[in-house]
């Protein structure tokens, strides 16, 4: 999650050092987003304490994350139809969700992780005791049985990243579209450029006027 907030804010901050302004944020026009937020919240409220604990969360979770998967997919779609201006960061998300999505629905409503990729970046193996009582977890660890492995979670982000974790190839792709999308949105203002002091109105100096004789 850190690096995707990252390339967002480095397609922001390359946008401003182009001569982009933050005015283009005022004009974003995004269709469903009552979709796409509750699609968010739903996956927030599911995999935390202490919904993460309830029978009912265990034993419907990966469905419900899977529909979740799919509506913000269906959104990202919807968006890069009607915009064309953003189209193609748009499509470039919405691959990523929906590859994210063909590696969850394989495997039963749980995106594999890499052990090795884990220990990388969190210098921990992935949680599998439920001794303290069941937990949903929308993760498993990879193995044989494992179907479409190389869009799972394989990408370690730095351990020195704040909450380091580990990322998929959807991931990737789903953070550099919304880099290119605010990018294209920050530089789609470009800043006024300041005109010269001898220009203003207020500060012209003119020739007096002469009376004639």
């Amino acid at each position: 999650m850190t690096a995707l907030v990252a390339l967002g804010l480095i397609g922001v901050a390359v946008a401003l050092l182009r001569g982009g302004s933050f005015a283009g944020w005022a004009r974003i026009h995004v269709r469903w987003p009552a979709l796409a937020l509750g699609s968010l919240g739903v996956q927030l409220l599911l995999h935390n304490s202490p919904t993460d604990h309830q029978a009912w969360a265990i034993a419907w979770g990966p469905i419900i994350w899977t529909a979740c998967l799919a509506i913000l997919c269906a959104v990202l779609l919807r968006n890069a139809l009607a915009t064309r201006a953003t189209r193609y960061p748009w499509l470039l998300a919405a691959v990523g969700v929906g590859l994210n999505l063909l590696v969850v629905v394989a495997n039963g409503g749980f995106m594999p992780q890499s052990a090795d990729a884990r220990m990388a970046a969190r210098g921990a193996p992935i949680a599998t005791d439920q001794s303290s009582g069941p937990q949903l977890r929308n993760i498993v660890v990879m193995n044989d049985a494992t179907r479409l492995s190389l869009i799972g979670d394989v990408i370690a982000e730095p351990a020195w990243f704040p909450n380091a974790n580990v990322l998929s190839l959807g991931d990737l792709l789903l953070g550099l579209g919304l880099a290119w999308w605010a990018f294209g949105i920050t530089l789609s203002a470009p800043r006024r450029a300041a005109r010269p002091w001898s220009s203003s109105p207020s500060l012209r100096f003119e020739e007096p006027v002469r009376l004639a004789d």
